[in-house]
């Protein structure tokens, strides 16, 4: 018996070591497998991570300096992480492909196995895709003065100037009196206005029921902000070829009905007349838009783009005691806005007399103009103009309604 057993013992060790020696190449194979799927796995992660970088990287580089240097930006980031990268703009597949606001990485790397490289002769491929792109926020809508040197923002007369809602107002200028207000100035607002250098209060100015002067508070504003861009420069100035009128003028007395169009030499009404503006765009190219007399102007749904003609630069100018409605586009490029002058235009746009502006709403945006008010005018609106003057007894409502058009700082983002 005891034979039989050390037998059987000894059989069974040897069992053991055959199908050890057996199963020893499998479990080798089998730690090698995870290994190199580990090795493949981290290989993927850092392709995410490149073609994530990449992809960032001329998206913001996008933003300011344009396709082909955002391209190489992406390709270097790439390289700097041992990738090689495409960069797309616009991507070429997805919910952005036609989108030059967004940027396409992809990264490609073919891995070796290291342990399977014994019974397998292939590769592994990485592939690696990103999307990133950039969005402006909206900006708060009401008044921006773009002028970086001169007194820029200034208030003489009987001015009440009231910015509703959440509006802002940021005056770029750097002059010790970049804001003035002069007078009698009522000036309320919701969130406190930013000044890059300095402001002064002459006579009887409020701001939001406290005094204004020397001797009162100096937290009413504040000053040393940090200059902002124009929040419109990324808006499109409307272009033309062909005149569509010459010297449009109307005379006299009576009700006209105008187009939308190219004007060269710009649109004159004088005199007890009734005119009323089409939808569209009003191309005024040299000579503006100059309405004198007892008039009575409207029109919903147009802009009036300021530009020069043959040399003859554009302006825009209202005089007398008449009646202006004009409200801007609710769709298109030109949304929200109701005057543009061209920003190689420093011409101003001038408001004279004792004009009812009541119904002027929208955005007047002059970046390299002034914006000039006299007299007992009222508007809506708002404004982006390099200076903005107010002399007499204007009444100005300030609506940031109209922030949508209005620009606020740039984000970059993964997207895909």
């Amino acid at each position: 018996m005891k034979e039989r057993i050390l037998s059987i013992l000894k059989s069974e060790k040897a069992q053991t070591l055959t199908l050890f020696a057996l199963l020893t190449p499998v479990l080798a194979l089998a730690l090698g497998l995870v290994i190199d799927v580990g090795i493949l796995y981290s290989q993927q992660r850092q392709a995410q991570n490149a073609a994530d970088a990449a992809a960032l990287a001329a998206a913001r580089v996008l933003l300011e300096q344009g396709t082909s240097t955002a391209i190489n930006a992406g390709q270097s980031y790439s390289s700097q992480n041992g990738f090689t990268a495409a960069i797309h703009i616009p991507p070429t597949s997805g919910p952005h492909v036609t989108d030059t606001h967004y940027v396409e990485a992809e990264v490609d790397r073919t891995v070796t196995p290291t342990f399977l490289r014994a019974v397998w002769n292939g590769n592994f491929h990485v592939h690696a895709r990103a999307v990133a792109g950039y969005k402006y926020s909206n900006g708060g809508g009401g008044v921006m003065t773009l002028n970086l040197t001169w007194p820029s923002f200034t208030l003489n007369g009987n001015i009440y100037f009231n910015v509703l809602d959440d509006g802002i107002v940021h005056v770029n200028s750097s002059s010790s009196s970049a804001m003035t207000l002069n007078g009698n100035v009522t000036f309320d607002y919701t969130n406190k206005p930013t000044i890059v250098g300095d402001y002064d209060c002459n006579g009887s100015v409020s701001a939001n029921d406290q005094e204004c002067n020397w001797q009162g508070p100096h937290d009413l504003f504040v000053t040393g902000a940090p200059v902002q861009s124009d929040p419109l420069a990324h808006i499109s100035q409307p272009t033309y070829t062909n005149c569509d009128h010459t010297y449009y003028s109307i005379n006299g007395q009576g009700t006209y009905y105008l187009q939308p169009g190219v004007y060269c030499g710009g649109i004159s009404i004088n005199g007890n007349i009734n005119a009323i503006f089409q939808p569209g765009t009003y191309i005024l190219a040299g000579g503006g838009l100059n309405v004198n007399g007892n008039y009575d102007v409207q029109g919903a749904g147009v802009t009036f783009f300021i530009t020069s003609w043959n040399g003859i630069p554009g302006t825009f100018s209202m005089n007398g005691t008449g009646y202006a409605h004009f409200t801007p586009p609710t769709t298109g490029a030109l949304k929200d806005i109701v005057i543009f002058e061209d920003r190689a235009n420093a011409y101003p746009i001038t408001i004279n007399g004792d004009g009812n502006l009541n119904g002027l709403e929208g955005i007047i945006y002059a970046a390299a103009g002034s914006l000039i008010i006299n007299g007992n005018a009222q508007m809506h609106a708002s404004f982006v103009v390099n200076k903005l003057i107010m002399n007499g007894n204007a009444h100005i409502d300030v609506y940031s309604y109209f922030s949508n058009q209005i620009q606020g700082q740039p984000e970059v983002f993964l997207a895909e």
